[in-house]
């Protein structure tokens, strides 16, 4: 054990916490200078609408709590997805509810299982629990479900997939889903992520809403974060059986989403022409960004939402990294797997600009190695 130095004895603080690290999150200020920023996997459409949107509710009085059950967003989610009201647990972000359902499910005696290549807020919410994390292999950056389902310890597992994969947009066809729901059926909780629903266009893309409906064990998170591009207004949801959701409701924190980015995502879920035009705006940038040759010969996987994962040699993913920083790019450099960067999708000179920028640094880190040679 780790004394916690508060001043006061006794207060202990678990080694296992002291050892966790925190989330890598996104850059989001380059070194000098102004940036164009595509660390985030941010919605690149959104600014303007939302500006609209922000204008129209500033009448509002915010001056009260909210609601705290929030029966309008709740309606009109329900509405969208034609879930039941009860079936509906909304979280200050997908990010809240991922802390919650680590909170509530996971500790010392039991596990996460989930890919090597994934979403990590899960496994450090787990390991902050007391719980431990197991990585299943994957295949070729893709979740593979049955390497999954072999890591299970019946009733001591939570399993976690996002879908799209994230940080490569690989997709879970429906038989893997349905695969996945029935091979949990009674031994595990299966956790699946679908941030980047709305943005997605694949017909092989499936949500696990509906294919679960009547199971105890599963739960889906969405966000307006990204089809939305509210990431700033911390809004998310979740879908499944009304037991798990009263057992959430006994966790969340009072007025957990504030009346402005209630009322936004009112107007959002209003107007889904909007988050229809962003994602064919994502398909047709997608195209252009993965016809360059540059990307197409480092490119991981042909991605499913609006971002993607380059491969580079380990020690080169570092400096192309810093290259693109100083040209005012940012980009995510990968923890987990130091030879990825990862890019999102931005509006269209950004994403020209990456890719004269990205084929500069490649030049220069070439270049460099010749000259160590």
């Amino acid at each position: 054990m780790t004394q916690l130095d508060i001043g006061i004895p006794g207060f202990i603080l678990p080694e296992y916490i002291a050892q966790v690290p925190p989330y890598q999150r996104g850059t989001s200020t380059a070194k000098a200078g102004p940036s164009i920023k595509m660390s985030s996997n941010e919605n690149p459409c959104a600014n303007e609408w939302l500006k609209e949107k922000i204008f129209l509710i500033a009448n509002m009085d915010h001056s009260r709590y909210p609601n705290d059950d929030y029966p309008l967003l709740k309606k009109l989610i329900a509405e969208l997805d034609d879930v039941e009201l009860n079936k509906i647990f909304l979280g200050n972000g997908s990010s809240e509810i991922l802390s919650l359902i680590a909170r509530i499910f996971l500790n010392s005696e039991r596990i996460v299982v989930q890919s090597e290549h994934t979403f990590p807020l899960l496994s450090i919410c787990a390991k902050l629990s007391g719980a431990s994390v197991v990585l299943a292999d994957s295949k070729h950056y893709k979740h593979d479900p049955a390497a999954l389902v072999s890591q299970i310890i019946p009733g001591r597992t939570v399993l976690y997939v996002d879908n799209p994969n994230n940080p490569i947009g690989s997709l879970l066809k429906i038989d893997e889903l349905k695969y996945l729901i029935e091979s949990t059926r009674g031994t595990a909780f299966l956790v699946i992520d679908e941030a980047y629903h709305g943005l997605v266009c694949s017909d092989v893309y499936q949500s696990a809403a509906q294919l679960c409906n009547d199971e105890k064990h599963v739960i889906v998170l969405r966000t307006f974060s990204k089809s939305f591009g509210m990431a700033g207004a911390r809004v998310g949801y979740a879908i499944a059986n009304p037991n798990i959701i009263s057992i959430l409701e006994k966790y969340r924190p009072p007025f957990n989403i504030s009346s402005i980015s209630s009322a936004l995502a009112c107007e959002a879920l209003r107007d889904t022409k909007f988050t229809y035009s962003c994602a064919k705006y994502i398909e047709s940038e997608m195209e252009l960004m993965i016809q360059d040759s540059i990307i197409s010969n480092h490119l991981v996987y042909k991605p499913a939402a609006n971002y993607f994962s380059l491969r580079f040699e380990e020690q080169h993913a570092d400096k192309i990294t810093d290259l693109l920083m100083s040209a005012g790019i940012l980009v995510k450099h990968m923890a987990d797997d130091p030879a990825l960067i990862r890019v999102s999708i931005g509006k269209p000179h950004e994403n020209v600009f990456f890719r004269k920028s990205l084929s500069t640094a490649l030049i220069k880190v070439n270049h460099l190695e010749e000259l160590e040679i």
